[in-house]
């Protein structure tokens, strides 16, 4: 059975990997609000169950913060309710679907990776039907949450604000405790940056990241510090003329606080360089 670990009164989240990326439900009082829906429709569908058997509450709206796989590809347990993304993120689900998920593509990666037979089981990528620009703000009951798209991951990324239990939910802009993966082509160092740093500025005690536990803003200051001095680096290398294959990672890339993964460091040296050369 998926756990939730209750974090507030009203705020609970699954932080144990078992949807990939964390996932979490807010009590609205008279319905609930999901926040992203995790990799595998079959454990979706088991969560929403969770959430409703421990609120008695039916659930109103699913949250798309971004449209990595492992946030949205749990969608279609929630076709009945408002799903809402910002329309930078609608547009790229509708893409990557078209380019990755085909009925075709779907069966070749279930061929390879058979351990998701029962997870894919009748798989079907499900679109956002409400989107926004810049904010939203979602209201049910006396209860009021509002989105930010803010970009940095990805285009189109967005935190949920619950300025009632000061929680930020803010998905993959924080993968706490673990290296972040920045390699996504729409990423953009200097948006990411931003994005966190106007976090830091929001009431809030508790941020519900896009992967690892629960933490607070002294965790995303770690990591506005490291992007800062990570982008310092790439731009002397930059500014040195330095090609992206002359970059070494071990000896021109500042350390990180937890424990790195080599492959996510080249992808995100790759992507902060490009985004440099592309400011120029």
């Amino acid at each position: 059975m998926v756990e939730f670990i209750k974090i507030t009164p009203s705020v609970y989240a699954h932080v144990m990997g078992e949807t990939r990326g964390n996932i979490a439900f807010i009590n609205l009082g008279t319905a609930l609000a999901f926040i992203d829906s995790g990799m595998y429709p079959t454990v979706a569908k088991e969560a929403r169950k969770v959430a409703e058997e421990t609120t008695g509450l039916k659930t109103k709206y699913l949250i798309i913060t971004h449209y990595h796989s492992d946030h949205i590809l749990g969608n279609q347990a929630f076709e009945d309710c408002k799903i809402i993304s910002s329309k930078d993120t609608s547009n790229l689900i509708k893409k990557v679907a078209e380019e990755r998920f085909s009925e075709d593509n779907i069966k070749k990666i279930i061929e390879e990776n058979p351990e998701l037979k029962d997870k894919w089981k009748e798989l079907r990528i499900v679109f956002p039907n409400e989107t926004f620009e810049d904010s939203y703000i979602l209201k049910e009951g006396k209860k009021e949450l509002e989105i930010v798209q803010v970009g940095g991951h990805t285009k189109g990324s967005s935190y949920v604000y619950f300025k009632e239990e000061k929680v930020v939910v803010v998905s993959d802009l924080l993968f706490s405790e673990t290296f972040p993966y920045a390699g996504d082509e729409t990423s953009d160092i200097y948006q990411w940056i931003k994005a966190l740093e106007a976090i830091t500025k929001l009431q809030t005690n508790i941020i519900v990241p896009g992967h690892g536990p629960i933490t607070s803003v002294k965790e995303i200051e770690k990591y506005i510090h490291y992007f800062k001095e990570f982008v310092e680096k790439v731009e002397k290398h930059v500014k040195d003329g330095k090609q992206l294959e002359d970059i070494n990672i071990e000896k021109d890339i500042p350390s990180f606080p937890y424990q790195v993964d080599e492959t996510r460091v080249k992808m995100m040296v790759e992507q902060v360089y490009k985004t440099i050369k592309r400011k120029e």
